[in-house]
């Protein structure tokens, strides 16, 4: 199986960020890129003013109406949760921290009201507390998390602390999930395909690693890191000395640790389920790309069938889980990794807003999948960072082919200045903070919305 991407005839090495750069480096990065986003400012807000007057507003959908709280919008798999709640004629609710008080979500028609709460990973018991408060004052019927990885558990914590229903795992099934070892665990002993995998606690475990089957094995954090999820290693070293000499290099420690596993060859795929009242209700699968910043829906039973006995083993109630599989030269789903939350891949039901929403709500029947003939979701900022590494005519055609049929995942003719938002007001707003602070950064995630930087969420 070979990926069929056209944005796959750029390399991943040539797509990959820069390493982390000096202080200096990265402030100056800052202002040239927020120097650049201002300069076409006033042309997106134009065409944004433009489209918003000509383009008539779609009507809500009519019935019960009801009050559905999202913890973030900068996010774009929020934004378009939001739109669709909205679409089904329900109110949207916006709480979000003081970094992201300019996301682009907070700019939609989608959201009724806003609100600014503390950063859980800095004042949990204050987010909390606030939560509650908007959900006793809002009326809110239903919280659907919209979290960063570092936000995950934490929203598991605050679950049973709110008085609506949470479409988010509890706290226990949540850290077993999201530690890469222990969900391998799980998963191998309901009899799915997961490859081997090691649990890493000491530097010194890695410096005489040695398979003699001749297998190699990849290194990552066992729970998410930013910044060490872009560094994955493959072991062993030809080298023995430089192993060792790498491996005194490493900070690993019970308290944070790290996993080997066994490498699968084949082609990476994604997949989203949304789990309510035990059932599946929402599922999408889609090949995996760099950074994933492109989606295009797949049809693919093997894993579809995993995930749904995966579902059935953990026995959770509500859930929103995300996976990560290779698919091997038969076409067989190895999982390499969950992750209890939202993915990116729901972009590929933005034509589907009152669906989606039903199936959020448990109001319909079955499971809604997107149809293979969705238009593939992509972010526009980041195609047209591709443009520096087109090299030949063919490239460039692929490309422009790739844009006409696709369809950038934030922008909506019935709700444009979100598009705005993100580009010109949350993305530099965010540069700057960052200046005035660390200075050092890897890249933008335009789909995540969020400057990539030390210690970062």
């Amino acid at each position: 199986m070979t990926p069929s991407y056209p944005f796959d005839t750029f390399s991943r090495r040539e797509l990959m960020p820069p390493a982390l750069p000096s202080r200096r480096r990265g402030r100056a990065r800052s202002a040239a890129t927020m120097a650049l986003l201002g300069g076409l400012a006033p042309l997106t807000a134009a065409a944004s003013s433009a489209i918003s007057l000509l383009d008539g507003h779609t009507r809500p959908s009519r019935g019960e109406r009801r009050t559905i709280l999202i913890n973030t919008t900068r996010m774009t798999k929020g934004l378009v949760l939001a739109r669709a709640f909205h679409a089904a004629g329900h109110r949207v609710v916006l709480a979000d921290t003081a970094r992201y008080r300019l996301g682009a979500g907070r700019f939609s028609r989608a959201v009724s009201r806003s609100f600014t709460v503390p950063d859980p990973l800095v004042d949990f018991e204050g987010y909390a507390r606030a939560l509650a408060r908007v959900v006793e004052r809002e009326g809110v019927d239903l919280f659907v998390p919209v979290n960063s990885p570092a936000g995950a558990q934490l929203d598991a914590e605050v679950k049973e602390r709110l008085r609506c229903r949470v479409l988010h795992l509890d706290a226990g099934d949540n850290a077993v999930v999201d530690d890469k070892f222990r969900f391998a665990q799980i998963a191998r002993q309901a009899g799915l395909g997961v490859p081997q995998t090691l649990r890493i606690d000491r530097p010194d475990q890695l410096a005489e690693f040695r398979d003699d089957s001749g297998s190699r094995w990849l290194l990552k954090p066992a729970v998410y890191d930013p910044i060490g999820r872009q560094g994955k290693q493959l072991l062993p070293f030809e080298d023995r000395q430089r192993q060792r000499q790498w491996a005194a290099t490493l900070s690993i420690e019970p308290e944070r640790p790290w996993v080997l596993q066994r490498f699968v060859q084949g082609v990476e795929h994604c997949a989203h389920a949304t789990v309510v009242d035990g059932e599946i209700r929402v599922f999408v699968c889609a090949e995996s790309s760099p950074y994933q910043l492109n989606y295009r829906a797949v049809e693919r039973p093997r894993v579809r069938m995993w995930v749904e006995r995966f579902v059935a083993a953990l026995g959770a109630k509500d859930a929103q889980l995300c996976f990560d599989f290779i698919l091997d030269a038969e076409g067989i789903p190895w999982a390499i990794e969950c992750n209890p939350r939202l993915h990116s891949a729901i972009t590929l039901f933005g034509d589907q807003p009152a669906q989606l929403a039903a199936a959020y709500l448990g109001e319909r029947s079955g499971c809604l999948t997107p149809p293979l003939s969705t238009s593939p979701t992509y972010w526009l900022a980041m195609e047209l960072e591709r443009l520096a590494y087109v090299r030949a005519p063919g490239q460039a055609w692929r490309w422009i082919r790739h844009l006409w049929r696709g369809k950038d995942a934030v922008f909506q003719r019935d709700d444009p200045w979100p598009f705005f938002a993100l580009h010109h007001v949350q993305i530099p707003s965010l540069l700057l903070r960052n200046a005035l602070r660390d200075g050092r950064w890897t890249h933008v995630d335009w789909c995540i919305g969020k400057v990539v930087e030390p210690c970062g969420d």
